[in-house]
């Protein structure tokens, strides 16, 4: 039996093919098209913005109810009021709160943060200053 000897150089030939060697593939005209034009110019952030005359916002009323009750129950306990602290105690209660996101007018907004039940909020700013108070991260 004979054995079919095959140089190195033709078997790496073989299995690695050079880059020069292979063919540009094909495009089509579109493709092409692109290719030649010029990039895009990115928006600016003038094209982009909302227009002046939308008066609606999109605002999460829960978070602006902790902010408006915060300072009332951060009376109540002799603790750091750190923003450091402050901003742990915020976060671990809007963590309890359920969100609650509403598109209004600014104007509207006030009143309907008046609506939300505050003895949930405050019950949850409560138990996150004492969760706080209990481990200061400074």
């Amino acid at each position: 039996m004979a054995k079919n000897k095959l140089d190195k150089e033709s078997m790496f030939n073989r299995l690695m093919p050079s880059s020069s060697a292979m063919p540009e593939p094909l495009l089509d005209d579109s493709v092409a098209e692109l290719k030649k034009t010029e990039p895009l110019e990115k928006n600016t952030a003038a094209e982009t913005a909302v227009p002046a005359e939308n008066p609606f916002i999109m605002v999460n009323i829960m978070e602006l109810a902790v902010l408006d009750k915060i300072d009332e129950v951060f009376s109540r306990f002799n603790c750091c009021k750190c923003e450091r602290c402050r901003n742990d105690v915020m976060a671990l209660a809007l963590n309890r709160l359920q969100p609650k996101y509403v598109i209004a007018k600014q104007e509207t907004i006030d009143a309907m943060i008046e609506k939300l039940a505050f003895s949930e909020i405050i019950s949850a700013l409560l138990k996150a200053i004492l969760v706080v108070i209990a481990n200061p991260r400074h």
